[in-house]
């Protein structure tokens, strides 16, 4: 029979890895010959704007065909693993094992679709899902990593992937600097890019593949095709010291969060969300360098703020007019001075205002600009001495230096679902067989 399993939260500031938890599982798995893997060991990414949310909001799942005969050795494992691996004295730490045998149930998938672009209870969620005889939970505190856990079942099966390579180091490490190469990185990216993407920010010259935490991540390299993470994998296995490597298929750079366009009157906290509308006001550039503007529709107004730290985005947004017909993406954080506040992860330019300036008209016997003698008295030339109260001012349109099309952050301001521009119009590749882990 079909056996789904979501993992969740295990995150830990002290450094336990919810994907490395996936990596054990799967490496347990890879050892019993009647357990087939239906795809590969997901990872998946939820909305980035959950204020509870573990480190990235990932949650793994494995989708698998398997005999009844293994089914309770299996959920031994997966207890036992919980109370060895997780970090259940930490308060931010509060793991979930959903196992759901059968095939996937469609509530899995709606709660997926939600948990990409709202905050969904997880109360609710776990509630809902005690009803079903054919599931399993594992959960030795609250319950909270329910969401992500029946989320990352319900992402199954992908249409929009790519797949990310991570290099594990021993759980108990806890240094958070790397014993890796930048330049031997760089050289990857360079030979690779753009079917490998957001590795590295070449305007702040920062490696982004790089892990700085405590977890027992030591990089992870992301891409549209698994074979050029294969040969990756054979070529850093022999720069690097590691433990353990997987291959993962995941939603991340794929704008899966940003897909639904709301009106302004129906959106809420936290929420992932697309907005049309003109712009109400001038955008004015606050302390720090940030962007702040407020967009319109016919259902209301809301602010949009663009922080310095987007580099590019913010540079663009700058330029933006009163009057500028735009699309923005982006979560919806309550601000106390804002309040509801969109802060903007892409701007799409769908018509640019016309920039009207007005001046003071050119002199008909010698050409030089006139000077306004006041109010209703009209102009007279400084340097012929012209005058005229017929004269009027001229209105001119002029160009502006923006064009319509779509403008997104800097590289080291993404979030993990941030769709990258090398990657517009890309997508990963599909293969028949699965590659499970390099080590293989």
């Amino acid at each position: 029979m079909e056996l789904h399993i979501g993992i969740d939260d295990f995150d830990s500031p002290r450094g336990m890895c919810t994907t490395y938890f996936g990596a054990l599982i799967a490496d347990y798995i890879k050892e019993k010959k009647d357990i087939v893997f239906l795809d590969y060991p997901y990872l998946i990414r939820l909305n980035p704007n959950i204020p509870f949310k573990t480190r990235g909001n990932g949650a793994v799942s494995l989708h698998l065909e398997i005999r009844d005969v293994y089914i309770d050795d299996f959920l031994d494992y997966l207890e036992q693993g919980v109370w060895e691996y997780a970090d259940l004295k930490h308060g931010k730490s509060d793991p979930v094992i959903l196992v759901s045998l059968g095939k996937r149930i469609d509530f899995f998938r709606e709660i997926y679709r939600r948990a990409l672009k709202e905050l969904v209870p997880s109360r609710y969620v776990l509630r809902s899902i005690k009803r079903w005889s054919n599931i399993k939970i594992i959960y030795p505190k609250t319950g909270r990593g329910i969401v992500g856990a029946v989320a990352a079942i319900g992402a199954y099966k992908l249409k929009d992937f790519t797949y990310e390579l991570l290099f594990y180091r021993d759980v108990h490490e806890k240094k958070k600097s790397r014993a890796v190469d930048q330049k031997i990185l760089l050289e990857i990216d360079k030979k690779y890019r753009p079917l490998i993407f957001a590795n590295f920010d070449y305007e702040k010259k920062r490696m982004l593949a790089l892990s700085h935490g405590p977890d027992p991540v030591i990089l992870g390299i992301r891409s549209l095709d698994p074979y050029i993470l294969l040969d990756i994998f054979y070529f850093l296995a022999q720069k690097i010291k590691f433990e353990k490597a997987m291959i993962y298929k995941s939603n991340q750079g794929t704008n899966s969060h940003l897909s639904d366009v709301k009106m302004i009157k129906d959106i809420r906290p936290y929420d992932s969300v697309v907005i049309k509308g003109v712009i109400f006001e001038e955008p004015t550039i606050i302390r720090g360098g940030h962007v702040i503007f407020i967009i319109k529709d016919e259902t209301g107004r809301i602010t949009c703020s663009v922080y310095k730290q987007t580099g590019r985005l913010n540079r663009f947004a700058k330029m933006l007019m009163k009057g500028d017909y735009i699309e923005v993406g982006g979560g919806i954080i309550p601000s106390v001075l804002h309040g509801m506040t969109l802060n903007v992860e892409y701007i799409r330019l769908i018509q640019a205002a016309p920039l009207e300036i007005i001046q003071n008209p050119l002199c008909p016997i010698c050409g030089s600009r006139m000077e306004s003698l006041g109010r209703n008295k009209g102009f007279r030339c400084s340097k012929c001495g012209y005058r005229s109260q017929k004269i009027k001012k001229i209105r001119k349109i002029v160009l502006r230096y923006v064009e319509p099309g779509l403008y997104i952050q800097s590289p080291i301001a993404y979030r993990h679902l941030t769709k990258p521009l090398e990657t517009l119009g890309m997508c990963g590749k599909e293969y028949n067989n699965v590659i499970i882990s390099p080590l293989t």
